[in-house]
């Protein structure tokens, strides 16, 4: 499985990136061969300095171009690691932009649903960190191995010349290497996979006191010290248990370079033993150069196990990397088509249709929503109430196709929202959830992402503007639909809560679906506010379905028919006169609302 998943890495990266390979194994060639002209050259200097110190033998001439030669080879090699390094990272910046683009692209077709799930988000913060780096490292650490094993074939031939026992020796000390830096590296990933949580919880600190939308509550209610303290404590919980498992490795580290000294002294004094009872005599060039093959092979093959170890140790990022792209996440039990298929197109009068929808949170208990049955005519305008956790909001993440893991059926216009094409569902919505995006950009940006294939329509945009009683706003700045939004990208001008409450109904009329869901759109506008938009809103709409979520009667008033939900299943349904008579659920929120406003208005007079 980690073979077929480490071929999968090349595979892509060949298919996305295949410069990446060629000039990584090319600088491989080039450099891999170095080290073996650099020992030829430094024995022959070494000799011929010697015969030159010793009889004079040796001319200038010939040292100098020996060390001519040196220097060209570290110049060489020199110019060639510059050149690896920059197209490395050039071919990196290339890598990540395509992991990223598809890591967007995989998130984008993930159901909303996985997102409640808080090992989901550890999971993605694994695979989110470093990516290309870590994606390419084992990739990298193959074509490490393929550069070592060209340099470690030179160093052999030298050490063939002594003796074949000494490249025996050396093999025999490598694998005991490579079992344990293969455990090293295995430890760093659990270490790695267990303290998921407490980075993720160490990023969301700093966050909360580094983002300005925080900075006002964390300074009003005096929880900066506390938070810092927090942070704190957490940055150095991790920060002790990394130094731990460093001093630990290290102990491990230390024991292998002492015993890795001791292999080199005793193979140093078999060279010598060897040259001395094979050779009539011995230039000091050529004992220091095998002596140099020898510590060079031992470095070889410790980088040799270094990077397999590397490799099984970074293959278990790909694997999870793998089969997060590869992951069909939550599933549609497609035993229930027929199901669906019943009575497909018979509800022509129906525009939309619930048909004992029940949900439940996978962390949940109970369900969010049980047993829901309502209908929609087309242009009808419902409004939705109910106490806080009523499940809201959650019947229309159903409704709009946000959360597809409901039992029971919603059908838009008679046909199952399960049969259409995803992107045919979406486009039948226009949504404005409590926690709209606010985009860093433009007004015209903000209101034209509702359809970005139409943005350049701007009379559409400010007929838009104008439906949602936005436009006055905008008329009086300066640069008008120009001016961007927020001082995070470029200065700009804050808008309040309220004005952004209508930018994001523009952008949703600006969407110019048949259906328009809001959920709770007008909760930062003043009643009097409240009530102009409405007004607006509808006497614009009036071929459109409309379902809005609000806590307030006077806004429920304007709808032509009142869902009452209360613990996930509706309460009842009927205009405002109906409810009102049926003194239930929906008359016991009119009276309470009722008796706070008459409360508030003698309160006002009294003049406290």
């Amino acid at each position: 499985m980690k073979n077929n998943r480490l071929l999968w890495g090349i595979k892509y990266i060949w298919i996305h990136n295949k410069q990446l390979l060629i000039t990584s194994v090319l600088f491989s060639v080039l450099l891999g061969i170095e080290p073996y002209f650099t020992l030829l050259v430094t024995k022959e200097l070494l000799n011929e300095i010697s015969n030159f110190i010793g009889n004079g033998t040796t001319s200038y001439s010939i040292i100098i171009l020996l060390l001519c030669a040196q220097i060209l080879l570290q110049i060489y090699t020199s110019y060639m690691n510059y050149l690896q390094e920059y197209y490395e990272k050039k071919n990196l910046a290339l890598l990540e932009h395509c992991l990223k683009l598809g890591l967007f692209e995989k998130t984008s077709t993930i159901p909303l649903l996985v997102y409640d799930d808080p090992e989901f988000h550890n999971q993605f913060s694994r695979i989110n960190s470093n990516i290309a780096t870590r994606f390419w490292t084992p990739i990298k650490n193959i074509v490490s191995m393929f550069r070592t094993i060209i340099s470690l074939t030179s160093y052999f031939l030298i050490l063939l010349s002594i003796h074949w026992i000494l490249v025996l020796i050396c093999l025999a000390a490598t694998v005991p290497l490579c079992i344990i830096f293969t455990r090293l590296e295995k430890g760093k990933y659990q270490f790695n996979y267990t303290n998921t949580l407490l980075n993720r919880e160490i990023g969301f600190l700093s966050f909360i006191l580094t983002d300005r939308q925080n900075i006002k509550e964390l300074r009003i209610f005096s929880l900066n010290n506390y938070f810092k303290l927090l942070w704190s404590r957490k940055f150095k919980e991790h920060a002790q248990k990394t130094l731990q498992l460093e001093m630990k490795q290290n102990k491990i580290k230390v024991a292998l370079e002492g015993i890795n000294s001791i292999f080199y002294v005793i193979c140093s004094l078999l060279i010598l033993f060897l040259m001395k009872n094979t050779r009539s005599s011995i230039l000091i060039g050529d004992f220091v150069v095998i002596n140099q093959a020898l510590m060079s092979t031992q470095s070889s093959l410790r980088q040799l196990s270094y990077s397999y170890s590397q490799i099984r140790g970074n293959i278990l990022y790909l694997d999870e990397f793998y089969s997060f792209m590869n992951d069909h996440f939550l599933k549609i039990d497609q035993s229930l088509d027929e199901l669906y298929e019943k009575g497909k197109g018979d509800l022509s009068d129906e525009h939309i249709a619930f048909r004992d929808v029940s949900f439940k949170y996978p962390s949940g208990t109970k369900d969010a929503l049980h047993g829901i049955s309502f209908s929609v005519n087309k242009g009808e305008k419902i409004a939705i109430l109910g106490e806080n956790g009523s499940g809201k909001s959650t019947l229309l993440k159903c409704l709009v196709g946000l959360y597809m893991e409901y039992s029971g059926e919603i059908r838009i216009q008679g046909i199952s929202s399960r049969k259409y094409e995803e992107n045919q569902l979406r486009n039948k919505f226009s949504v404005v959830f409590q926690d709209f995006i606010k985009y860093p950009y433009s007004i015209k940006e903000n209101i034209t992402y509702g359809n970005i294939e139409d943005a350049d329509n701007n009379e559409k945009m400010i007929e838009s503007s104008k439906k949602a009683g936005f436009h006055n706003i905008v008329s009086r700045l300066a640069d008008g639909y120009d001016t961007p939004l927020s001082n995070f990208l470029n200065p700009g001008v804050d808008i309040s809560g309220g004005q952004w409450q209508k930018l994001a109904i523009s952008r949703a009329l600006f969407k110019d679906s048949e259906i328009m869901v809001f959920d709770e759109p007008t909760s930062s506008l003043d009643p009097t506010s409240e009530i102009g938009i409405y007004n607006q809103l509808f006497s614009h709409t009036e071929d459109k379905t409309i379902i809005f979520v609000s806590h307030r009667i006077a806004a429920a008033r304007f709808a032509d028919k009142i869902i009452m939900m209360k613990e996930g299943k509706v309460a009842e349904q009927g205009s405002h006169d109906e409810l009102i008579t049926l003194k239930g659920e929906y008359y016991k929120l009119f009276d309470m609302q009722s008796r706070w406003l008459v409360s508030k208005n003698d309160f006002g007079k009294v003049g406290v």
